[in-house]
């Protein structure tokens, strides 16, 4: 895979390189790094949390999601 320069250069490689890319950067972090969430991201995750617990009827089973996804993208709307 050739050096990447520029985000122009980023766009000249096809879909595959740019996924080898994407694997050699996700290996490259540390197996025991740690990303510990911000104050905001952990109150917002808390808020998530307790919005998914008072509307469990809401929530779709991995099927349904599944088709969802399988159905926009048969449509063209996957950006």
């Amino acid at each position: 895979m050739p050096p990447v320069k520029s985000r122009n250069s980023l766009a000249a490689l096809s879909v595959s390189e740019r996924l080898k890319l994407i694997a050699a950067l996700w290996d490259s972090i540390e197996q025991d790094a740690t990303v510990s969430p911000t104050p905001a991201q952990r109150r917002d995750l808390r808020r998530r949390e307790a919005d998914a617990a008072a509307n469990l009827e809401a929530e779709l089973g991995s099927q349904a999601v599944d088709k969802a996804v399988l159905q926009r993208l048969r449509r063209g709307c996957h950006r």
